[in-house]
């Protein structure tokens, strides 16, 4: 729901990726290979919210996004 703090926990096994939440400025975060990073976001809005890898890491990077619903 709307209001929902939400805690991501981001794992990169084969090389640096990156994970970014679309439309958060400046959300984009390094996550080196072997790392595992946290990304903490406040749901303050309902809706689809999409979020994908912001580094360039190989042939499969423009297929590396998602999404998740806030209601």
């Amino acid at each position: 729901p709307v209001g929902t703090a939400v805690q991501f926990k981001i794992t990169a096994l084969d090389h640096e990726h990156g994970f970014e939440i679309e439309g958060v400025k400046d959300s984009c975060v390094s996550i080196p290979k072997g790392e595992t990073k946290t990304v903490d976001y406040k749901a303050d809005k309902a809706g689809k919210i999409s979020f994908k890898c912001c580094h360039v890491c190989g042939l499969g990077h423009g297929g590396m996004k998602g999404s998740f619903t806030v209601k």
